[in-house]
């Protein structure tokens, strides 16, 4: 009787709960392995739209619109010149599309601070603000007929925003300008 007794035992609690146990541990080594998985995928992926050869080119901070600014970028748009070593890309915002182009600030611009003040003074600055990174220049430069542009130098950055159909108030380059994020 003690021998039935310890087969019915070990039948009931121990050949199905290996299985159970076994189930179990393969569920969760597939689990740990997906998230392990798409934990690398997504530490891979480009944070936003710059493609990914014009990315490792750049040496300088980018920045780019934040989409809480509701301005939407056109990632089709995205061009560097070797040459120059100029990045430019479009963007939508507040019914306007804009040309942002950014480069590593010029090297006179870091040995005499003012040189970035004569700029702006040579492209007709009208208003400037503080944005949440440094000084914003507004501008009516000469060679865009005196349309409106804006002008940052933030970061080892020199960032030209030109509106290509129409003007936006200060309040909306306030808007996109403290809405930049720094992707490097």
């Amino acid at each position: 009787m003690a021998g039935r007794q310890k087969y019915t035992i070990q039948k009931k609690y121990g050949q199905g709960s290996n299985s159970r146990y076994l189930l179990s541990l393969g569920l969760i080594i597939v689990l740990v392995c997906a998230i392990g998985g798409f934990a690398v995928y997504k530490s891979n992926q480009p944070k936003g739209p710059i493609p990914r050869a014009i990315k490792q080119q750049i040496a300088f901070v980018i920045f780019y619109p934040s989409i809480t600014t509701g301005a939407a970028v056109n990632a089709a748009s995205f061009k560097y010149d070797t040459q120059s070593k100029l990045l430019s890309y479009v963007v939508s915002y507040s019914g306007r599309s804009i040309t942002v182009a950014e480069q590593a600030t010029p090297q006179n611009f870091i040995d005499i601070p003012q040189a970035y003040d004569k700029l702006t003074e040579s492209l007709n600055e009208f208003a400037s603000f503080d944005s949440y990174y440094d000084k914003v220049s507004l501008v009516h430069p000469k060679e865009f007929n005196g349309q409106q542009s804006a002008v940052m130098n933030s970061k080892g950055t020199l960032i030209f925003a030109h509106p290509t159909n129409g003007d936006l108030t200060v309040d909306q380059w306030k808007k996109l300008f403290n809405g930049f994020e720094i992707i490097r």
